[in-house]
């Protein structure tokens, strides 16, 4: 969430080149920092997700392995 507020606060290179053309040196290294945070944030979101997919195999494994041992005894 911290990123988000960075972006938002400082803006980020999604502008249009006029609009980048006209900024001031202090604009552009705030652009800069909201353009780093949002990269920041892309990163921490696909992170997020990969790591949840990781604990819902675990989960999933967890319910379904059935030991080798107890799989063969008969009823």
């Amino acid at each position: 969430m911290f990123c988000l507020n960075e972006v938002a606060k400082n803006g980020s290179n999604y502008m249009e080149p006029e609009v980048a053309a006209s900024l001031t040196l202090e604009q552009v290294e705030m652009a800069i920092y909201g353009s780093k945070m949002a990269f920041v944030n892309e990163l921490c979101a696909l992170s997020t997700i990969w790591l949840v997919k990781i604990c819902l195999l675990i989960l999933y494994h967890r319910l379904t392995f059935v030991p080798r041992a107890t799989a063969s005894k008969p009823p």
